[in-house]
């Protein structure tokens, strides 16, 4: 074959069952077996590509061993074994300490889905490693405590685990910048969370066993961009960093909300909490500033919410499975608003204000709602979707001509609309075009 050869992708050869010789592609830096289903041997040749930097056996399922020559890829920065059936890695095993050390230019290991057991995963000498992912690997129940070592360690996905404890030493990961546990076993946060100053992202979601209250410690985390605890059973959030974008908190032990009236640059709330007492967009904390993004809130104790004061920078607002809900204020002072989703609110009766930079409208099973929006305000819709709003008039589903189309030739727009007869949506294709009288949405002329 070809000595000049640099990357060989040989993905989804399903007949292959071993790998040819390799020793003649000496210059090789990539090799690609992704999805080769029938794959159970390695060539020991590989140890022969000593420019090697990537290898990517992700989806071999039927690979359960790696010959013992992979130990002497000494430039190898990636290994990617996601979703096989091999146990361990020569070079990183336990069993096989003494070649240990020939793989220290791994910079990404990912080993998704792997049935790994702490015992067999020694990576302490990994000194650049960057990026660790552990996600799915079901034996694992304990972190290996080399793991706390890696002071590179940019990245590091535990999610889908039976790992129930962060120990002290997560504080080492001075580099550290994501942290995601998702739908794993964690049960607490330690308070050594605050010790890592360039963490930009914590992922708990789904995390069923987290209980008890956050530490005050997150606050001290300066960089922290996206905070994710939905579906946990955490009863308090501290005081955040208003360094936060994006926040996703629920949980049917929390009896309050956390305070986020700091939250200055918060560009996405997502609540989900089963009882919540107080509302923070209540007028009297209408200091939650500059958040263009607002998520759900499936609280049944939610009636009202009163004001969106100081939300100026709005842009997205979810609002869902609020069944008790019966008002929402006035909503023409969220001048950047382009999105308005509202799901199950049964008792909605009105949605007043206009909306003139709105672009997607959706309103799913609001069946007491009567009252949408000025239509006239529509300048820039682009997306309709009503359903299940059966008390909703035919005249609440109207255009006006002077407000709502342009006069911009072939410009093409997706608009989904509802048969106001049935109130069940449908999609249409239409020419954006002007109109020249007032017309109902359901008789625009769409191919």
């Amino acid at each position: 074959m070809a000595r000049k050869l640099k990357v060989l992708n040989l993905t989804g050869c399903a007949r292959m069952h071993k790998t040819p010789d390799l020793s003649s592609n000496v210059n090789l830096e990539q090799l690609i077996l992704e999805s080769c289903g029938r794959l159970v041997q390695i060539d020991e040749s590989i140890g022969q590509l000593t420019q090697l930097v990537f290898l990517n056996l992700r989806f071999c399922r039927e690979l359960c061993k790696l010959p013992e020559e992979i130990a002497n890829l000494e430039s190898l920065e990636e290994l990617l074994i996601d979703c096989t059936s091999i146990r361990e890695v020569p070079g990183l095993s336990v069993s096989n300490c003494s070649s240990i050390g020939n793989l220290t230019s791994l910079s990404r290991f990912s080993l998704e889905n792997v049935e790994v057991s702490q015992p067999h995963l020694e990576i302490r000498a990994l000194v650049k490693l960057e990026h660790l992912s552990l996600s799915g690997c079901k034996l694992l129940k304990k972190i290996p405590d080399s793991i706390w070592n890696l002071e590179s360690l940019v990245v590091l996905n535990l999610s889908h685990t039976h790992i129930a404890e962060l120990p002290k030493s997560l504080g080492n990961l001075k580099n550290l910048k994501i942290l995601r546990m998702r739908g794993s076993s964690i049960r607490s946060i330690p308070s050594a969370i605050g010790m890592l100053e360039k963490l930009k992202e914590i992922d708990a979601e789904f995390c069923q066993c987290l209980e008890g209250t956050i530490p005050e410690d997150i606050g001290r985390l300066s960089s922290l961009e996206i905070l994710k605890f939905s579906n946990t059973t955490i009863c308090n959030i501290p005081k955040l960093p208003e360094s936060l974008l994006s926040l996703h908190i629920g949980s049917n032990s929390m009896k309050r909300l956390p305070d986020l009236s700091n939250l200055i640059n918060l560009t996405e709330l997502n609540l989900e909490i089963s009882q919540v007492p107080e509302f923070c967009l209540a007028e009297e904390d209408s200091t939650c500033v500059d958040m263009t993004e607002l998520g759900r809130d499936p609280s049944p104790s939610l009636t009202e919410i009163q004001s969106f004061e100081g939300l100026e920078k709005l842009t997205v607002l979810r609002l869902g499975e609020l069944p008790l809900l019966e008002r929402l204020p006035d909503l023409s002072n969220l001048k950047k608003l382009t999105k308005l989703d509202l799901q199950q609110c049964h008792k909605l009766v009105k949605i007043l204000g206009r909306l003139d930079s709105l672009e997607d409208l959706c309103i799913y099973g609001c069946n007491s709602l009567v009252e949408l929006p000025d239509p006239s305000s529509f300048k820039n819709l682009k997306s309709l979707q009503l359903r299940d709003c059966e008390m909703l008039q035919t005249d609440q589903v109207w255009v006006s001509k002077s407000d709502t189309f342009d006069t911009t030739p072939n410009v093409t727009v997706t608009v989904k609309y509802v048969d106001v007869a049935t109130f069940r949506w449908s999609i249409a294709t239409c020419i954006k075009k002007p109109i020249d009288d007032d017309k109902c949405l359901d008789n625009l002329a769409c191919p």
